[in-house]
């Protein structure tokens, strides 16, 4: 099986080749053989399998995208409940309530969201360098 790693630059993302090996049982020694065998695929597959830093770097990709999502996003309004000033008003309520929404200017969310995507693909270029420093070194 030839190794599914994208070309420099590539597109596919670090935890789908990650996931490949992880999910691929490893080959089943022939029967008469006395030792069990290992091929470089099985080598490979325990090796992403176990390498904590590999892991790690998956888990900050999935935080990066999260982030971009997150940037993308209204920031949260506030709702605020005040006593009225004008008190026993006949048939009126003796609270004020305050809804806010800020609203963005000057294409605060666009940079955000900028920033977000390119920490987003700079933990998909060092999870992409991890994998292949666990493969081929």
């Amino acid at each position: 099986m030839p190794f599914p790693f994208p070309p420099i630059g590539g597109e596919v993302a670090p935890a789908a080749i990650i996931s490949v090996y992880q999910q691929q049982p490893p080959d089943t020694p022939a029967a008469s053989s006395t030792a069990p065998s290992l091929t470089v695929d099985d080598a490979v597959r325990v090796a992403v399998a176990n390498n904590r830093r590999l892991a790690a770097a998956v888990r900050d990709v999935s935080a990066a995208r999260q982030g971009v999502r997150a940037a993308g996003n209204l920031t949260n309004p506030t709702a605020l409940f005040n006593p009225a000033l004008t008190g026993g008003v006949q048939g009126g309520s003796d609270t004020e309530v305050l809804f806010q929404q800020p609203l963005e200017v000057n294409g605060t969310r666009t940079a955000r969201r900028g920033v977000a995507s390119a920490q987003m693909r700079r933990a998909d270029a060092l999870a992409v360098a991890e994998l292949r420093s666990v493969v081929f070194t």
